[in-house]
C-alpha cells in the first residue's frame, strides 16, 4: 500500500484511540500498548513529518488533560512508535522486544526517581499513611485466618518495608508487557496493510534465552538467603523480590508455552488452553511450579526444540 493510499479515517481513529488510552490512567496496563500505533501509521503511510505533525497534536491533547503525566504516554508513542516505522523487520523479534523494554524500563525509572526526589517529602508522607493503612487490613485479615500472628506480622512488616522498592521491578514487568503488547499490535495492523513484519514465533514454541535463568536464581537467593548478607540483608532481599517479580514472569509465560505445546501434541481445543492459563496463573500466586517448569525447559529442553530447529 503507497503513502498516497493511506486512509485518513484510520489515522483519525486511531488518533482518537491513542488520546483514550492515555487518558485512561487506571487502565494503562492495557491502554498504552495501543497510544504508538498512529504514530507507526503516519510514519509508515504519509512520512516523517506527517509522524511528527501527529505526536505533536497527540501529546498537546495528551498535555492539557493530564498536565506532567503526558509525559509517559508521549515516550511511548515516541519510543515504539518511530521504533516500528523506523527499523526494518527484526530477525529475532524476542531480542528487539527485550531491549525496548530495557530502554523504557530507565528511562521510567529515572522520572520515577527524579519525581520522588522533586517531592520526597510529600511522597514519604503519602506512603507512610497508605503502607499503616495496608498493614491493619492484611494483619485484620491473617488474625481472621488463625494464622500464628507473632510471626505473620513481622513478615507483613518487612513486606510493607521492602514494598516501595519493587518500584524497578513493576517497571520492568510493566515495559516488558507494553513493549511485547504493542509488537502484537503493530504486527496485526502491519499485515492489515502489506507492511514489512516479522512475526513472533508460535506461542508453543516460545523459550527465553538461557542467559536468562540466572536472573531467576539470583532472585532466589535474595529472597530465601538474605538474612545471610549481614547489614546488606534488607537490600538483598529487596533486589531478590524484584528479580523473582520480573524473571518469574517471563518463565510463567514459558511455562505456559510449554503445557500448550504438549496441549497441541493432544490436540486440546481453545476451551482446554484457557482453562489451563487460568489453573496456572492460580497456581503462580501459591507457589512458583509453572516458572519453575519454564526454568527446567530451558535447563532441559523439555519440547527437544534445539533438535526440530
Amino acid at each position: 500500500m503507497n503513502r498516497s493510499s493511506m486512509p485518513v479515517a484510520s489515522l483519525v481513529t486511531f488518533s482518537v484511540l491513542s488520546i483514550a488510552a492515555a487518558v485512561l490512567v487506571p487502565f494503562w496496563y492495557i491502554t498504552l500498548a495501543f497510544s504508538p500505533l498512529p504514530v507507526y501509521l503516519a510514519l509508515k503511510g504519509k512520512g516523517l513529518v506527517a509522524a511528527g505533525l501527529v505526536f505533536l497534536a497527540i501529546i498537546a491533547v495528551d498535555g492539557l488533560l493530564l498536565g506532567f503525566v503526558s509525559l509517559a504516554p508521549a515516550l511511548v508513542m515516541l519510543t515504539l512508535g518511530y521504533t516500528g516505522g523506523f527499523l526494518s523487520p527484526a530477525l529475532r523479534p524476542g531480542r528487539r522486544i527485550m531491549l525496548t523494554s530495557v530502554v523504557l524500563f530507565t528511562v521510567f525509572s529515572l522520572l520515577g526517581v527524579v519525581a520522588f526526589m522533586a517531592d520526597r517529602p510529600g511522597a514519604t508522607k503519602i506512603w507512610t499513611r497508605e503502607s499503616a493503612t495496608i498493614e491493619k487490613r492484611l494483619l485484620a485479615q491473617a488474625g481472621d485466618s488463625g494464622v500464628d500472628s507473632t510471626v505473620l506480622e513481622g513478615e507483613i512488616t518487612k513486606f510493607i518495608s521492602v514494598a516501595p522498592y519493587l518500584f524497578f521491578g513493576m517497571t520492568a514487568l510493566g515495559s516488558v508487557w507494553l513493549v511485547g503488547s504493542n509488537y502484537l499490535l503493530t504486527g496485526r495492523l502491519a499485515k492489515a496493510r502489506d507492511y514489512e513484519w516479522s512475526d513472533l514465533p508460535k506461542f508453543s514454541t516460545w523459550q527465553m534465552p538461557w542467559y536468562l535463568v540466572y536472573g531467576f536464581i539470583l532472585g532466589l537467593i535474595g529472597f530465601l538467603f538474605n538474612e545471610s548478607f549481614g547489614v546488606y540483608g534488607f537490600y538483598a532481599f529487596a533486589a531478590g523480590l524484584n528479580l523473582l517479580l520480573v524473571f518469574g514472569a517471563l518463565y510463567l509465560i514459558q511455562g505456559i508455552s510449554v503445557l500448550f505445546f504438549y496441549l497441541e501434541k493432544k490436540t486440546a481445543n481453545t476451551a482446554v488452553k484457557i482453562g489451563v492459563v487460568f489453573l496456572a496463573i492460580f497456581i503462580q500466586l501459591f507457589f512458583q511450579g509453572i516458572s519453575w517448569l519454564g526454568v527446567f525447559d530451558t535447563w532441559f529442553d523439555l519440547r527437544r526444540l534445539a533438535t526440530t530447529k
